[in-house]
C-alpha cells in the first residue's frame, strides 16, 4: 500500500484497533509503512434511558411535555391545561398564567380566534392525542401578537421526522355519567424532498352541569327584602370532527413550500331545566319552571400557505406564511317558561324563541426575517397584517297566550371589522455568561362596529436577560419586562343576548377600552430541581367579567375598572427521589387586587386576596414497560372582580403499559374524588350572589396508542444548509 507521507489511516474493529505508524525517515521518498496490531481494552460503556423530563426552562418561554404524564391520556385539551402548573381554566372560559387572567391560546403559532365559552368548547373538543408540547409564555417575544394580559399558551401538535410512511393510532373511551372519547389519527409520507400529512381527530366529551344560585337582596330599611333560589340541570351532547392535511416541499436546497387545510365541524345539542323560586320568608311567593333546547352546529375552515428560505449563511432566513380563517356557528334556542303562584296554581307561560346565526373571516399575513448581526448577535424582523370581520344576527320570537310575536327589543344585527398591522424587531446576544433578547413591536387597531369607530398606536417592549452563575449552567437568574394590551373581543362589545333562563341573561358593552398590562419577573433556578420565580404585574383600564342587577334578572357582562395589581412568587422542584420516582412540585402565591368604579361612580371597587395554588405529580417507572403518575391539583380562594372563586382541588391517577416500541395502553381516573366544582360568592349593591356548578368531571379512561411505521430514530427534515450548520456546531433555533 502506497500512503503519503504524514497521512495516518486509524481503522477500528470491536475492541482491536489497527494503526499505520510513519515510518522514521518521514521525509524520504521511500513511502513503505509498516503494520502493528493493537489490542486496545475499552471501558464499561452504559447507556442509560432517562424519563422525559416534564417541564423545562428557557429564557423566554416553559415547556411542558404532555406525554411524560400517563394520566393525561385520552383527555382533552382543557383537563390538560387545568393539570398544567401556573395555569387555571374556569368555566367561564377565562385561562389564566401564573395568576394572570386572559391569556391568549396558539396552537402551532396560529392564534386560537375564539374567547369565553366559545374557546372553551373548541378547546374541549380536541384530544390530547395530537398534543407534544405545551409552551408557557407569561410575557411573550416581540413576535407574538402583544394581545392578552395572561400571556400566551403555544400548544404545538404531535409531527415526525421519520423517513418513509409513518402514524400515530390512539383510540380512547371514557366513562363518567356520560360516555366520552378522545380518539385521533396521524399519519405521513417523508423522503427527503418532501412530506405529505394528515391527521383525523373524534372527540366525544358528552357532559352534565348543575348549578345553584342563591341572590339575596337586601335594602337599607330591610323592607322588601327577598331571594331568588335557583337549580338548573343541564345535559350536553357534543361531537367534533377534525381533519388536517398539508405537504412540505424542497423547491431547491434552499427554499421550501407548505400548503395545509384544516377543517373542523361540532354539532352540539343541550337540554336544560331551570327551577327559579321567589322568596320573601321560608315560602315561595311564586316559582318559575323553564325549559331550554340549544342546537348549535359549529365549523371552521383554515388555509395555510407558507414559504421559508435560507441563505448562504445557516443562520441567515426569511419566511412567508398566508393564513385564511372562516368560522360560522348556527344556534338555536326554544326557552319554555311556566310560572305557578305559591299556592301551586298556573298563572302564565311564556315561550322565547331565538335564531343566532355568527360568522367569521380571518385573513392573515406574515414576514419574518432573521440575520446575524455580528459575532454572536442575530437579528429578527417582521411584519404582520391581519383583518377579521365577524357578524351575528339576534332573532327573537315570543309566543304567549295573545300568540307569536317579534321580540323588537332583544332583537339586533351586529358587524365587528378588526384590521391589526404590526411591526416587530428583535436583537439576540450573548457575551460570556450573558444572554440577553431585547424586542420591540408596534401595532396599530382599527375597529370598526355597528356601533364605534377607533384606531390607535402602540409601541410594546420586551427585555430578557439571562447570567449563568457558574461555569457549569448549572445555576441561572432571569429577568423579563414586557408591556401588552388587551383589547375587548368581538363577544365582549356584542350587544346580542344569551339567555339561561328570563333571570339570568349573558350581554355585551359598547363602552369598552383596551386594557394596558406592564409585566416584570425574576427567578432563579438550580438545574432542574428547583425554579423560584417573583412577577409584578400593573394593569390599567382593567377588562374583567362584571355583574349587575337588571329588574330582577342578574346580567353577565364585562367593564373597565381604573386598575388592578398583581404580585406573586412561584416555585417548581423536581425532585428525583429514587431512580423510578420522582416528584415534580409547582406552588404559586399571589395577592390579587382590584380598585375603580364599575358601571356608575356609585359601583366602587376595591378588593383584593391572596391565593395559594400548588401542582404536584409523582411519575413512577417499574421497569418491563410499565409506568404510573400520581398528580393533584389545590387552589385555595381566588379574587377575580367582583367575585371570589372559593377553593378547588381534585386528584388524577394513571397507568401505563409499553408492549413494545409501537404499543403502549394506558388507564387513568379523572377527578378521583369529585371534587371539582367552582363555586362563586359575588356581591354587587344591594344583593349577594353565590353559585355553585358541578360537571361530569369524574370518570375512568382507556387509551390504546400504536405507532407505526418506520423504526428509525427521528430526524428534523433540513436543508443542506442547515446540515452543514450542524456539522459546524451552529444552532439554529
Amino acid at each position: 500500500m502506497n500512503l503519503l507521507s504524514n497521512r495516518y489511516l486509524v481503522l477500528s474493529f470491536g475492541l482491536t484497533a489497527f494503526t499505520i505508524i510513519p515510518s522514521p525517515a518521514q521525509h524520504n521518498t521511500d513511502t513503505s509503512r509498516r503494520w502493528t496490531r493493537d489490542t486496545v481494552i475499552l471501558k464499561d460503556v452504559i447507556i442509560k434511558a432517562t424519563r422525559r423530563m416534564y417541564s423545562e426552562q428557557q429564557i423566554d418561554r416553559t415547556i411542558v411535555h404532555i406525554n411524560a404524564l400517563p394520566s393525561n391520556a385520552g383527555l382533552h385539551i382543557v383537563d390538560i391545561l387545568n393539570n398544567t402548573p401556573g395555569i387555571m381554566v374556569e368555566d367561564n372560559g377565562n385561562i389564566s398564567i401564573y395568576g394572570k387572567d386572559q391569556a391568549s391560546v396558539f396552537i402551532d403559532d396560529k392564534p386560537v380566534y375564539l374567547t369565553g365559552k366559545e374557546l372553551l368548547n373548541y378547546l374541549q373538543s380536541l384530544p390530547s392525542g395530537i398534543l407534544d408540547k405545551i409552551e408557557i409564555m407569561p410575557n411573550p417575544p416581540a413576535r407574538y401578537a402583544a394581545n392578552g394580559m395572561g400571556g400566551i399558551i403555544l400548544i404545538r401538535t404531535k409531527k415526525t421526522g421519520n423517513r418513509g410512511f409513518n402514524g400515530n393510532l390512539i383510540l380512547n373511551y371514557g366513562q363518567g355519567v356520560y360516555p366520552k372519547s378522545n380518539s385521533s389519527f396521524i399519519c405521513n409520507y417523508r423522503d427527503r424532498h418532501m412530506n405529505v400529512y394528515g391527521m383525523a381527530t373524534y372527540s366525544q366529551p358528552h357532559t352534565y352541569y348543575t348549578a345553584e344560585r342563591d341572590r339575596a337582596y337586601h335594602f337599607p330599611n330591610g323592607t322588601g327584602d327577598y331571594n331568588i333560589l335557583q337549580h338548573n340541570a343541564e345535559i350536553n351532547f357534543r361531537w367534533a370532527y377534525s381533519y388536517k392535511s398539508g405537504i412540505d416541499i424542497d423547491l431547491d436546497k434552499s427554499t421550501s413550500l407548505s400548503l395545509s387545510g384544516k377543517s373542523y365541524m361540532s354539532p352540539y345539542r343541550e337540554t336544560g331545566h331551570y327551577t327559579t323560586g321567589f322568596y320573601t320568608g321560608r315560602q315561595p311567593d311564586s316559582i318559575v319552571y323553564s325549559n331550554s333546547y340549544l342546537r348549535t352546529y359549529t365549523t371552521h375552515y383554515l388555509l395555510n400557505l407558507g414559504i421559508l428560505h435560507h441563505f448562504s449563511n445557516p443562520l441567515k432566513e426569511w419566511s412567508l406564511n398566508m393564513d385564511y380563517l372562516t368560522m360560522n356557528d348556527q344556534g338555536n334556542q326554544v326557552l319554555n317558561s311556566n310560572t305557578f303562584t305559591s299556592g301551586g296554581n298556573w298563572q302564565n307561560n311564556n315561550t322565547l324563541f331565538s335564531f343566532n346565526p355568527f360568522k367569521v373571516y380571518v385573513y392573515s399575513v406574515m414576514l419574518d426575517a432573521k440575520t446575524p448581526v455580528a459575532g454572536l448577535l442575530t437579528l429578527e424582523t417582521g411584519l404582520q397584517s391581519s383583518f377579521s370581520s365577524r357578524e351575528s344576527n339576534g332573532n327573537y320570537l315570543v309566543q304567549d297566550t295573545t300568540g307569536l310575536h317579534p321580540a323588537n327589543s332583544l332583537n339586533n344585527s351586529f358587524h365587528f371589522n378588526e384590521n391589526i398591522n404590526a411591526i416587530y424587531g428583535s436583537l439576540n446576544g450573548q457575551y460570556k455568561k450573558l444572554t440577553w433578547k431585547v424586542g420591540f413591536r408596534m401595532e396599530h387597531t382599527h375597529v370598526n362596529a355597528s356601533i364605534l369607530d377607533i384606531q390607535y398606536t402602540d409601541l410594546f417592549p420586551t427585555v430578557y436577560l439571562q447570567y449563568k452563575l457558574d461555569s457549569g449552567s448549572q445555576q441561572a437568574l432571569r429577568f423579563s419586562f414586557g408591556k401588552r394590551i388587551t383589547r375587548p373581543d368581538y363577544q365582549s362589545y356584542n350587544p346580542s343576548i344569551f339567555f339561561f333562563n328570563s333571570y339570568t341573561y349573558i350581554t355585551g358593552n359598547s363602552l369598552l377600552q383596551p386594557q394596558y398590562n406592564y409585566e416584570a419577573a425574576l427567578s432563579y433556578s438550580h438545574t432542574r430541581i428547583i425554579s423560584i420565580g417573583l412577577q409584578y404585574n400593573r394593569s390599567s383600564n382593567y377588562l374583567l367579567t362584571a355583574y349587575k342587577q337588571v329588574d330582577k334578572a342578574l346580567v353577565v357582562t364585562n367593564a373597565n375598572i381604573d386598575r388592578s395589581n398583581s404580585i406573586g412568587i412561584n416555585v417548581t422542584n423536581a425532585l428525583p427521589l429514587a431512580k423510578w420516582w420522582t416528584v415534580n412540585l409547582y406552588q404559586e402565591l399571589t395577592l390579587n387586587t382590584y380598585m375603580g368604579s364599575l358601571f356608575s361612580g356609585n359601583d366602587l371597587l376595591n378588593n383584593q386576596l391572596t391565593s395559594y395554588r400548588v401542582n404536584a405529580n409523582q411519575q413512577f417507572t417499574f421497569g418491563k414497560g410499565w409506568s404510573a403518575d400520581l398528580a393533584a391539583v389545590y387552589r385555595s380562594n381566588n379574587l377575580y372582580g367582583q367575585a371570589i372563586i372559593k377553593a378547588v382541588w381534585q386528584v388524577h391517577a394513571g397507568l401505563q403499559k409499553q408492549f413494545d416500541k409501537h404499543s403502549t395502553f394506558n388507564i387513568s381516573v379523572r377527578d378521583l374524588f369529585h371534587s371539582w366544582s367552582f363555586k362563586r360568592h359575588i356581591e354587587i349593591p344591594g344583593a349577594i350572589v353565590d353559585v355553585s356548578n358541578q360537571s361530569d368531571s369524574r370518570f375512568i379512561s382507556f387509551t390504546w396508542n400504536y405507532r407505526f411505521g418506520s423504526n428509525a430514530l427521528n430526524r428534523e427534515r433540513k436543508s443542506a444548509l442547515q446540515t452543514e450548520a450542524g456539522r459546524a456546531g451552529i444552532s439554529n433555533n
